[in-house]
């Protein structure tokens, strides 16, 4: 069972997720799915958040991917019965589950059983796996947009790296390290393509 909390924390919980959806509605509004070139790093600035955090607001917002507006309301009804809730990050990683049944039911027990939001994200890699190696040769977007579909694959490698790292005690150090200085050179590049030089 959860760990209950004061009906007033339930409700801050509430209201920062609420807050941090606004600004991801908003982030979508503007960029839609792939922003222009520097977009989202200048709406992040204005929010007071980093790049990254925008980017995982904007997944959150979008209806198709993320969630709708009526089914975070039904979430804050459960948390509200529960007397526990979940966190704007539990969110963030339970849109790497595509919507559906699976989604739900990892919601459904990270509410339950009180999980951490890294216990949450060990759950969901335990449950889906990784993916294997093959299927189809990635189509390569060449062009104008090339600076845009880079720009999509390195979000979704930091992002990986980002919950790999938050694992780090169970990775070999040496391996971390290396792991590490990766994610840096990932966000100076991805830096220099939000620069536009």
């Amino acid at each position: 069972m959860p760990a209950h909390q004061e009906k007033e924390s339930v409700e801050q919980a509430i209201a920062l997720i609420e807050e941090r959806y606004a600004i991801g509605q908003e982030i979508l509004r503007q960029c839609g799915e792939r922003s222009p070139r520097g977009l989202i790093a200048t709406l992040a600035q204005e929010y007071g958040i980093n790049r990254d955090h925008a980017q995982k607001l904007r997944a959150i917002a979008d209806p198709t991917k993320g969630f709708s507006p009526q089914e975070l309301n039904r979430w804050f009804a459960k948390f509200r019965k529960e007397g526990a809730a979940l966190t704007i990050s539990h969110f963030v990683k339970l849109v790497s589950v595509p919507k559906g049944p699976k989604r739900e039911g990892f919601a459904a027990d990270a509410l339950h059983h009180g999980w951490s939001t890294h216990q949450l994200q060990s759950m969901i890699l335990s449950e889906q796996g990784r993916r294997k190696v093959g299927g189809r040769r990635p189509k390569i977007v060449v062009g104008p947009d090339f600076d845009q579909e880079l720009s999509q694959t390195l979000w979704s490698w930091k992002r990986w790296l980002d919950i790999a790292l938050e694992q780090k005690e169970t990775i070999r150090p040496e391996l971390v390290k290396q792991l590490v200085s990766l994610n840096r050179k990932i966000s100076a590049l991805q830096d220099f393509l939000d620069d536009g030089e």
